[in-house]
This record gives C-alpha cells, structure tokens and sequence, in this order.
C-alpha cells in the first residue's frame, strides 16, 4: 500500500483562510483520486450509506484515505468520508464539492483550530454532513 506523507509546518503559522485553502486542496485531491478508483472498480463501490462504513474520529496523526481504504478498515474521518461522497456524487452526475468549517477551540495549552470537512450539494445552498450521517458525536464535530 501506497502511504504519502503531508507535513506541514507552515499550517502553524497560516492565517485561519488560508488553512482552510489548504484542507481543502488536499481533500480535492482525495475527490479525484476516488473518482479515478471509481471508474476502475469492477463492480463499482457500493454508495456510502450503503457501504457498512462509520465514522472514526482522528487522534495525534490525520490519516486521509481513499475510497478503498475507508472500506477495507469501515471506518474514516471526515475528509475521507466527504472525498468519498463527492466523488460518489460527481460520478452520478450531481453537482457537489466539498466545505470546510472552522472553530477556534480554548484549551489548556492556548486556541486550536478546528477544521471539519462537509459537501455541499447541487446549489451550494445544501449542506450534508457524512460524519454526521456515520455516526460522529456531537463533540467531535463543529
């Protein structure tokens, strides 16, 4: 298996738009990747909500996966899940794209920022959450 390796020290002294520029490059990435799997997959995989997968929330290291990996382990955070559904959604014709939403957490140690990736579908007016949807607590999320 395939295990690339982002570490990125300029994330901690970025302003907060421009670390959501950046999350969001990156799990564009893992939508194109997916939609390249999709196509290559014989069957193609199953919808999300359909694929038996949960949410699992990130500790220390930020793992991102594709489509299969979320598959062979059922679970995975929310950038992998949104990457799977908006490559699911693209790859049936519907217009969708991923959103990122920050928050700014006080914890012992001073301010961390909080990003949580979602998609918004067809008119961008509608957003759907897939961590949600999976099983993500409501103190994990934002």
């Amino acid at each position: 298996m395939y295990v690339p390796r982002f570490e990125l020290s300029t994330f901690d002294v970025l302003p907060d738009g421009d670390k959501c520029r950046c999350v969001l490059l990156m799990v564009k990435a893992l939508v194109e990747i997916n939609r390249i799997a999709w196509r290559a997959a014989n069957p193609p995989p199953p919808p999300l909500y359909e694929s038996g997968v949960v949410y699992a929330c990130q500790g220390e290291q930020d793992d991102w996966k594709d489509l299969v990996r979320v598959l062979e382990t059922g679970n995975g955070s929310c950038n992998s899940l949104v990457a799977w559904r908006v490559a699911e959604l693209l790859e049936n014709g519907v217009e969708a794209g991923p959103f990122i939403q920050t928050a700014v957490l006080q914890t012992p140690e001073g301010p961390f920022d909080q990003f949580h990736v979602v998609c918004w579908i067809g008119d961008r007016a509608h957003l759907e959450c897939p961590s949600t949807l999976l099983g993500m607590p409501p103190t994990c999320g934002i």
